[in-house]
């Protein structure tokens, strides 16, 4: 009568091609296996798990010797390739089958692939071969198996931690054997990401080296331009321009590495200076007027006036109305005070002679002139005192422009196209801006005789 071990069930669940071990009239080992069997034969592929032998012993304490026998342990891949013999030996007694080792034709292999992940990185697919359609790749966690969709394994799924991931293959048209393959994958656990405390800055190229600043703490400062020791930058020995600074954090395990990016500018020193030009007039403005350095793109000027005082800000200069009679500081400064020297200046607004008849407002424009080329009276044009701009016109009868400028000085000879135009009366139009700000406008007409 055959006995069936419990063991031997397990096996053929898992290696789906099982063998059987027929009798000869020997009492101390359980003789019978399910599965195929090639007569007195035991059949066994060579890409089988090795087979623990002393579980089919009725009687424990014997031992069992053959080609790919190790301490009572069968393994498939030691022995050789077709017949030999297995026995048992105990009390005296032995028990001998004879074992057909079959050669597979495929073994189930993963392929090179990552086997470390992050907890947040993306699914992977998993390469093995041979490959197969049915989906033979799955993932014991806890014993419990789990087969992995398309063969892709998403760790923030699986969570951190040790996975073994099982990969089968069966022979189906060739000897029937089927071969396994295990990956073993580790999941870091989740981590912050790295971030600068130190912000995105202009340095001067003469100020003390900068201590860089990350959360969490332990990571390492990376630039492929700038010079770093440790966490510190080293502002004299950087090159002037944009040094992009990358910090670099990761996981006690060294595989989960995160980023974090700073971008520092190193300029040239400016030094700040400027001077007080006093205006004639009563109502013109001085000018504040810079003659420092050169300026760094980017940077501006700030004017600060004390007592408070109106002013107009332009570029590199800027225009005073003060409120007489007193004293004034005015302090001159960069948007970019990292890397100017801060110029305080001590200006007393000293009160100039204002002589009334170089300040009035004066415009006078002539209605004829005689353009003949006797130098006498050969050129129209406006004139007049403390005028800041001027733009005027000379038209025709019939309103044909003959002429335009906006220079002060401008004048017209009184030709047109290169021709001389005929005697007789034409029109005009100006506008003219004083120093004060006042503004006019005048047209007439002008009579040319030749």
């Amino acid at each position: 009568m055959k006995k069936y071990s419990p063991f031997c069930t397990v096996v053929c669940v898992l290696l789906t091609v099982c063998f059987q071990l027929p009798a000869q009239n020997c009492t101390v080992v359980n003789v019978d296996f399910l599965g195929p069997n090639d007569g007195h034969m035991l059949n066994v592929c060579d890409s089988e798990a090795p087979v623990e032998l002393m579980d089919f012993a009725e009687q424990s304490g014997g031992l069992f010797i053959g080609q790919g026998v190790i301490d009572n342990v069968l393994h498939p891949a030691l022995a050789p390739l077709g017949n030999s013999s297995i026995h048992y030996l105990l009390n005296g007694d032995t028990c001998t089958t004879e074992l057909k080792v079959i050669a597979s034709e495929e073994q189930a292999t993963f392929l090179p692939v990552q086997n470390n992940f992050c907890f947040d990185d993306p699914a992977v697919e998993i390469p093995v071969a041979p490959s197969q359609e049915t989906d033979a790749t799955f993932i014991n966690i806890n014993n419990s198996f789990t087969f992995l969709e398309n063969a892709m394994y998403d760790p923030s799924l699986h969570g951190s931690g040790t996975d073994t991931l099982v990969y089968k293959f069966l022979e189906i048209n060739g000897s029937g054997c089927q071969s396994f393959d295990t990956l073993l994958v580790h999941v870091s656990e989740a981590m912050e990401a790295p971030q600068f405390v130190t912000q995105n800055q202009t340095i001067c190229s003469s100020a003390e080296d900068l201590l860089l600043e990350a959360s969490p703490a332990g990571g390492v400062f990376h630039s492929s331009t700038a010079v770093l020791e440790g966490n510190r930058f080293r502002v004299s020995a950087s090159p002037l321009g944009e040094h992009l600074i990358v910090y670099e954090f990761s996981d006690a395990d060294g595989i989960c590495i995160k980023y974090d990016s700073l971008l520092l500018t190193i300029q040239d020193g400016v030094a700040l200076s400027f001077e007080l030009a006093l205006s004639q007039c009563e109502k013109q403005a001085d000018t504040l007027r810079y003659t420092g350095t050169d300026l760094n793109e980017g940077m501006e000027l700030v004017w600060t006036l004390n007592p408070p005082q109106d002013i107009e800000k332009q570029e590199n200069y800027a225009l005073v109305n003060w409120k007489y009679p007193g004293d004034y500081s005015v302090e001159l400064s960069a948007t970019n005070k990292a890397c100017s020297s801060q110029g305080l200046n001590e200006n007393t607004k000293l009160v100039p002679d204002r002589m009334d008849n170089i300040c009035r407002n004066v415009l006078f424009i002539p209605n004829t002139f005689s353009p003949n080329g006797d130098e006498l009276n050969d050129t129209f044009c406006p004139l007049g005192e403390n005028i800041h701009s001027i733009q005027w016109s000379v038209y025709d009868r019939w309103g044909t422009p003959l002429f335009y400028t906006d220079e002060i000085n401008g004048a017209w000879d009184g030709t047109y196209q290169g021709k001389a135009s005929p005697t007789g009366t034409y029109f005009y139009t100006a506008e003219v801006q004083f120093e004060d700000g006042e503004i006019k406008n005048k047209r007439g007409d002008i009579s040319i005789i030749r």
